[in-house]
């Protein structure tokens, strides 16, 4: 015994004309792959990320690169070796910082001025 619905369809079944057609799928695009996540993905969303920071008394916000930026400035500014040495390569690819070549009597002075600090960055007093 057929059930007829008040739709048209017949024991449940949609109309002939609503059906899909044979090797037609309801979804031809298929269902989205999921996008796996990667490092860089990670990195970008992690130093992406904006707080607020006071800096000489103003609230600023920034981004986590421009925090560590910053922190690199300052430190490099306060004559600490580390961050010297790290604000270097930002130095280098900043359009208006001049170029230099490292000549080796500045790599000497350089040396020289590294000797004054033991590894962990305090004053040598030995010498």
């Amino acid at each position: 015994m057929s059930k007829n619905f008040k739709d048209g369809r017949k024991n449940n079944n949609p109309p002939d004309e609503h059906k899909f057609k044979k090797g037609q799928s309801g979804n031809p695009a298929g269902r989205p792959k999921k996008r796996n996540s990667t490092f860089a993905d990670e990195i970008k969303t992690v130093f992406g990320k904006e707080r607020e920071i006071t800096i000489d008394g103003v609230t600023k916000t920034m981004s986590m690169r421009q925090v560590i930026l910053e922190q690199i400035a300052r430190g490099a500014a306060q004559q600490d070796p580390k961050m010297i040495k790290m604000s270097l390569p930002f130095l280098k690819v900043m359009d208006d910082a001049p170029d230099f070549e490292e000549l080796p009597e500045d790599r000497k002075v350089l040396e020289n001025f590294m000797k004054q600090f033991d590894a962990d960055g305090g004053v040598n007093h030995e010498e």
